[in-house]
């Protein structure tokens, strides 16, 4: 038997269906001589502190760093079950070869070795690396298995993350926390994103607009000149002085213009303009665009790339036929020529650019949820506008003279839309309103004058940046350290196209950022966190240096072992030097117990517990009551403030009005409150008295 691990049990049910596999049991499917079963995702990682040992239960500076000589793993609790079962199969006496289904990139393949590592798993190992989920694709991909040992350096490079993240995490996460006394969060990827948000929040916050003015010039012919001016009084001087004399026309330039047709869209490219026309955010365009993957609608989405390889012609032409005439009713003449031009296998390394899949012609489109649809039409829409012709337009610059200064206008004629005729085409198709930026000047001719028939001023305000969007924070985090780096340098930026949203939502999910419609806003917690984060933590430039290295390892060009080295002396300074509060920002988070009022002892090691926003918690971190407590929740309760004074004092609470979930009906009990040795948080029961 060859047992088939995939990621998921969509995928792995894809692959059972394409092998023969056809009976299903409780965790795989069986038949044919295969075994296909699935992870979950992430089904074994790293222990947490604790876990090495009893004393970092507590929080505390003196333990830090910590740098495990050894790292640990342990299988998640939640998936468990899903683990033994791949365990016994891994293990059984009827499997003799393995083959690694899950997700071709960094993480599938980390996915896929920790769960193998686990089982002490000695079986030979091969390689599935498939971008799409046709069957045709799946087909051929299990007819040209790789051995996994062809893949051991993306799984170091995968390893050395894993790594990296939890050095950097769990060092700096408790450092500040017990410096500030409060839950403040760090992140080798996070901490230089949310800087950028915070310095941009900042700009905008001090900004003051400085007027300007421009003193225009409206000839016989209608064109309108300008010139600029600081002040409101040299506006209007110079306007009085033009006023009823003579333009003389010195220069009029004409450029022909080319704007190329966009590439395909790798991931960051797609959530940017997903974001920008539909909205999404960008862990919505990547959980949507999966499921179009997994319906076999799209290719892999995780990729970094923007070209097709070189053997791809005729798919690419099939597949435009068909979004013509079963996606998006087109009007336009295609040049399949064209499809030349987004053909470049060098450009292409573990997966190609994302673009819709030959299934579109046996699938029922119309049974996708709207989100899903029009994703997919943008997805194709790239498609058409690539292998499109370039939009060309005239631009106009005029020169003028009047009472000896000079005044401008200029003016865009388009010549054809060329690509942009397919995007006008998408966005009336979802009701996008089109800006019509044309402005066509009048004809003029050099050298000659023209009578001014009227004079005026405008007022103008200097601008402050604007608040970022998922779209603009995903284009900063592609390029965030570019300057600073070398050109030949392969990936520049924070974080990779696959984990740049999973960076966004945390940052969200921890009261860092928020969102405000579409803008991503700082709160005050992440100003006040980047106010005592030490510049090499924040800066962007060398995580994106230790992103570019990650890459390097993939590919066998650097020493995982080195890297890893280098990330501990990192923390290990970072720790050294930061052991110490920065004195003007010691109760930035308010804990000075002058300012901050106990709630009460922690029941398991008698420190002081103090509220916070989610929860009062101990403040050697042994112990939280979370406000928002699923068994309070479930009788109509939360844990407020006065709750959990009592708690604490007296191990229970007595209500008369506590609501039954299924009748609705209110009744007296008393919750107890019970703490075990292994846990930081309390269980509860009722009591019913006589």
């Amino acid at each position: 038997m060859i047992l088939v691990i995939a990621e998921k049990p969509s995928v792995a049910q894809a692959y059972a269906k394409v092998l023969g596999a056809t009976n299903r049991k409780d965790g795989y499917v069986v038949g044919n001589g295969y075994i296909c079963s699935w992870c979950v995702g992430h089904l074994v990682t790293l222990a947490s502190p604790d876990e090495y040992s009893e004393q970092y239960k507590q929080w505390n500076l003196a333990d830090l760093p910590i740098i495990p000589s050894n790292f640990k793993n342990k299988i998640l609790a939640s998936t468990k079950k899903q683990f033994e079962i791949i365990k016994k199969l891994m293990n059984s006496n009827e499997v003799e070869k393995i083959i690694c289904g899950t997700d071709a990139g960094r993480e599938g393949e980390l996915i896929f070795r920790l769960v193998y590592n686990m089982t002490k798993c000695n079986k030979p190992v091969f390689r599935l690396w498939i971008s799409s989920m046709e069957d045709s694709a799946i087909k051929e991909g299990f007819s040209n298995l790789k051995p996994s040992s062809e893949f051991d350096n993306l799984y170091y490079s995968a390893l050395c993350r894993q790594r990296a993240d939890w050095l950097v995490g769990m060092n700096g996460t408790r450092l500040f926390t017990c410096l500030y006394g409060e839950v403040l969060p760090i992140g080798r990827v996070q901490t230089p994103t949310l800087n950028m948000v915070v310095n941009r929040e900042h700009n905008i916050l001090t900004f003051k607009p400085s007027p300007f003015y421009h003193t225009h010039l409206i000839l016989s012919n209608g064109l309108d000149l300008k010139s600029d001016r600081k002040t409101i009084e040299e506006a209007k001087q110079l306007a009085e002085e033009c006023r009823s004399g003579n333009a003389l026309i010195n220069k009029v330039e004409i450029k022909k213009n080319s704007q190329n047709p966009p590439k395909l869209f790798d991931l960051t490219g797609l959530q940017k303009e997903a974001n920008k026309l539909l909205g999404y955010t960008a862990q919505q365009t990547l959980t949507y665009t999966q499921e179009l993957y997994e319906k076999k609608l799209v290719t892999y989405p995780r990729t970094d790339s923007q070209f097709l390889t070189d053997d791809m012609f005729d798919t690419a032409k099939e597949i435009i036929k068909l979004i013509s005439s079963n996606l998006i009713d087109i009007d336009v003449e295609i040049n399949f020529d064209n499809i030349k031009n987004i053909l470049n296998s060098k450009k292409v390394s573990d997966h190609h650019a994302i673009i819709p899949t030959l299934e579109l012609g046996k699938t029922d489109l119309s049974s996708l949820p709207t989100t899903h649809k029009n994703l997919l039409s943008l997805i194709a829409t790239r498609l058409l506008c690539a292998t499109s012709t370039p939009y060309l337009f005239e631009s106009k610059n005029i020169i003028a003279t009047a009472c000896d200064e000079n005044f401008t206008a200029t003016g865009t004629t388009v010549i054809d839309l060329g690509y942009k005729n397919l995007m006008i085409l998408f966005k009336n198709q979802l009701g996008i309103k089109i800006e019509d930026k044309e402005i066509i000047l009048p004809v003029v001719s050099e050298n000659e004058f023209y009578s001014i028939s009227e004079t005026n001023i405008s007022e103008h305000f200097t601008k402050p940046p604007k608040h970022y969007t998922e779209a603009t924070i995903l284009a900063d985090m592609e390029k965030a350290g570019a300057k600073e780096m070398e050109n030949d340098v392969e990936r520049k930026g924070l974080g990779t196209p696959a984990t740049r949203a999973a960076i966004i939502e945390k940052l969200l999910s921890d009261n860092l950022l928020v969102r405000d419609k579409k803008n991503l806003i700082s709160t005050e917690k992440a100003n006040n966190l980047m106010k005592i984060i030490p510049d090499e933590v924040k800066s962007p430039i060398l995580t994106a240096n230790w992103e570019n290295m990650l890459v390097k390892i993939s590919r066998g060009e650097v020493d995982p072992n080195n890297f890893l080295n280098e990330i501990k002396d990192t923390v290990t300074s970072w720790v050294e030097n930061n052991k110490m509060p920065k004195e003007e920002y010691i109760n930035l988070f308010g804990n000075d117990s002058t300012e901050r009022e106990i709630i009460g002892k922690c029941p398991k090691c008698g420190g002081n517990i103090f509220e916070n926003t989610k929860a009062f918690s101990c403040i050697n971190r042994d112990f939280s009551l979370f406000k928002d407590n699923k068994f309070f929740e479930s009788f109509g309760k939360k844990i407020t403030k006065q709750t959990a004074k009592t708690l604490l004092t007296h191990k229970e609470i007595t209500y008369t009005d506590l609501k039954s979930k299924k009748s609705g009906k209110k009744f007296k009990a008393t919750i107890v409150m019970s703490i075990e040795d292994k846990s930081n948080y309390p269980v509860f029961c009722l009591r019913f008295d006589n």
